[in-house]
């Protein structure tokens, strides 16, 4: 299989694969367009699968003054333009959440399904703002990125977690100062704003994700008119790179995919 690299005007780097129904990965503060391996391999010989690189991870150059929490959606409908795809499924890891969600809510006629994985989306959501507090309160020098992975999985699977940690590497170094401003009060979304979502969400957790608990989410998947919320047993706040199998049945049965 060919990996195809592209790069939007804007300077966004994306991969794409296969051909078919698009499929849209926006991975979390600690990946990039590589952590999503496993779905590549799983969903390319049917969907079109494209990763991105979000600004400052990966092969993208960070942007002058960080986040604009108003601009999030334009790094993501940029790269489905490039790319040539006029509509997909949104599938959003922890950070790439807020990208996923905006872009859902600004460009409504260009997404099929919205999948938000371990992510509180920058929803003023208070279980999740309040279990997001908390979890601040248990960080060591590592900052968020210690919780990425589950210590069962890192002691299960050592392999897994060294090329977690090396894809991790690819990255510059982490600037908290361009994230933060995405949780300022001002920043985050009304939970009202979810009503206007007419398509389907998939909202995933990890049973163990010590961020956002899945009872820190539940409440929020109410607030949209056709969600669902599924836990994958086993895992922390990277169900999609711990339970790779779990986590690609959850999402095929969830696009309607054949068995």
């Amino acid at each position: 299989m060919t990996k195809h690299q592209n790069i939007t005007a804007a300077g966004t780097h994306y991969t794409r694969e296969g051909e078919g129904p698009a499929l849209v990965f926006i991975h979390g503060a600690g990946g990039n367009a590589a952590v999503w391996f496993q779905q590549v391999e799983a969903f390319a010989p049917n969907h079109t699968v494209i990763c991105i690189d979000l600004p400052g991870f990966g092969q993208t150059p960070a942007r002058d003054g960080g986040f604009d929490p108003d601009r999030l959606d334009e790094v993501v409908l940029e790269v489905m333009d490039h790319a040539g795809v006029e509509k997909g499924t949104l599938i959003g890891q922890s950070l790439g959440g807020w990208f996923a969600l905006r872009a859902a809510l600004a460009a409504q006629e260009r997404v099929e399904h919205l999948v938000l994985s371990c992510s509180m989306a920058g929803v003023a959501h208070g279980p999740a703002m309040q279990a997001f507090a908390a979890a601040l309160q248990n960080i060591g020098p590592e900052g968020l990125a210690e919780m990425t992975l589950s210590e069962q999985f890192e002691k299960a699977s050592a392999t897994k977690s060294f090329l977690f940690r090396q894809i991790t590497a690819f990255n510059p170094p982490p600037n908290p100062a361009a994230i933060g401003p995405l949780f300022a009060p001002s920043a985050l979304l009304p939970e009202e704003q979810l009503a206007k979502i007419p398509f389907p969400v998939l909202m995933i957790s990890g049973e163990d994700d010590p961020i956002w608990p899945p009872g820190s989410l539940a409440a929020m998947a109410d607030n949209f008119p056709h969600a669902q919320q599924k836990v994958i047993s086993g895992t922390g706040h990277s169900p999609y790179f711990e339970r790779p199998k779990s986590f690609n049945r959850m999402l095929s049965r969830f696009l309607g995919d054949p068995e």
